[in-house]
C-alpha cells in the first residue's frame, strides 16, 4: 500500500489538466483512478490501491439498498486516467464542475489515496477542525 501525506496547491490549466505534486508522482506509474470520495470530494488512487478498495466495497454489496445505490453512484463517476511523464492528467469537465474544481485545487494526502479539494472547502474544513488539528500537531 502506498502512503500519501501532506497538501499542495496546484492550478488547473486551460485544457482542464492538473499536475500531480512531485512527492506523489512516482507512486502512480502512468495511470490511476479518480473516484468520488466522502460524498463531497474526489480521490486519486493508484491502480493497486483502487482495486483493493473496490474489492472491499464489493464485499459489502447487498448490505442495504442505500449502500448498493452509493456503490453504483461512485462507480458511475469513477474514471481511469492516464498520467503523462510530467505528472499531468485530464480531469473531465463533468467532475470539475460537480466538485467545484475551477482554477486551483488542493491535493491532500490521506494515507492510501490523494484527495482533491476545492481550496475554499479545504480551508473551511481545516478551520472547522482547528482544535483537532492543533491537538494533533501539539
Amino acid at each position: 500500500m502506498t502512503l500519501f501525506v501532506g497538501n499542495y496547491r496546484h492550478s488547473i490549466d486551460v485544457k482542464g489538466r492538473l499536475v500531480l505534486p512531485s512527492r506523489f508522482r512516482s507512486s502512480f506509474e502512468g495511470e490511476a483512478f479518480v473516484a468520488p470520495y466522502e460524498l463531497n470530494g474526489l480521490a486519486i488512487w493508484t491502480v493497486e490501491d483502487y482495486e483493493r478498495d473496490l474489492a472491499q466495497r464489493q464485499a459489502r454489496l447487498h448490505e442495504s439498498p442505500e449502500y448498493d445505490t452509493r456503490f453504483r453512484a461512485v462507480n458511475a463517476f469513477t474514471e481511469h486516467i492516464e498520467i503523462d511523464k510530467q505528472g499531468r492528467f485530464l480531469l473531465q469537465p463533468s467532475l470539475r464542475e460537480r466538485f467545484n474544481l475551477t482554477d486551483e485545487v488542493v491535493f491532500a494526502g490521506n494515507g492510501d489515496h490523494v484527495e482533491l479539494w476545492n481550496p475554499a472547502a479545504f480551508d473551511a474544513a481545516v478551520q472547522a477542525n482547528l482544535d483537532v488539528f492543533t491537538q494533533t500537531i501539539a
